[in-house]
């Protein structure tokens, strides 16, 4: 895999991280914002734990050497 294409991808999950991690917030604060129980680091933390285990199984050649 060149550098290239490495660097593509690690942006690629990186965006997909981020992007967990903001609609994660979003629902949080909406929650928090009605009084309910779970609020926004809570709901952030587990949207963007479920897009990384998501990404690693989408990707298992950038994990450890594995392959495809």
């Amino acid at each position: 895999m060149t550098s290239d294409s490495r660097l593509a991808t690690n942006g690629l999950i990186l965006l997909n991280l981020l992007g967990a991690l903001l609609l994660g917030l979003m629902v949080g604060y909406e929650r928090s914002y009605h009084g309910r129980a779970a609020g926004m680091r809570t709901y952030g933390l587990v949207c963007m734990a479920s897009a990384a285990l998501t990404v690693i199984g989408g990707y298992p050649a950038d994990w450890f050497g594995g392959h495809a």
